[in-house]
């Protein structure tokens, strides 16, 4: 357990599959079906308390997290606690992130966010380790994925379009129709 709930200097928090074969002295050829094995029932023992093992693919790092709806309720009041440009900001960065799928650049960022300055909301990310800036590559941190659900943040993007693009055929029809 200790080593699923460890947050280590660098912010990752959790442990790789070969940190805990190494911690449980794992060494034969079938070490990785008995940690899946382990993995599993304590999943199951960690079930009645609402938590669940999970694991970070940004990172490769297994972890134990809140289940389901509390999770999701504990992930949106942490990032609810964000300045909403600042919301604003992380939403286009991993917007244009999964678009292009590497780093990306500032002017990526302005090209979908209606602000001229957004130095402070990059600081300010970088500051709350989100993301890294070199030079002029923005990366996401493994961090991120421990506060939103990637695969609901593409869902709801895929229905935001869906929508968007839904009304913009009907706005469409009814320009033709009065024309």
């Amino acid at each position: 357990m200790y080593l699923l709930t460890r947050e280590s200097i660098d912010g990752n928090i959790g442990a790789t599959e070969s940190q805990m074969m190494e911690a449980l002295g794992m060494t034969d050829r079938n070490s990785s079906i008995k940690l899946y094995t382990l993995l599993n029932q304590l999943n199951k023992s960690l079930e009645f308390l609402g938590l669940e093992i999970k694991y970070n693919p940004a990172n490769s790092y297994w972890y134990i997290s809140y289940k389901d709806k509390i999770s999701y309720l504990i992930e949106k009041s942490n990032i609810s606690k964000l300045p909403s440009h600042i919301a604003a900001t992380l939403s286009a960065i991993l917007i244009k992130v999964l678009e292009k799928g590497k780093f990306i650049t500032k002017i990526d960022i302005l090209s979908i966010r209606n602000k001229k300055d957004i130095d402070s909301d990059l600081y300010f990310l970088e500051k709350n380790n989100f993301i890294k800036i070199n030079n002029d590559e923005i990366n996401l941190t493994p961090k991120i994925f421990y506060y939103i659900d990637i695969d609901e943040f593409i869902s709801e993007m895929k229905n935001i379009v869906k929508s968007s693009s839904i009304e913009d055929s009907e706005e469409r029809k009814e320009d033709i129709k009065s024309n």
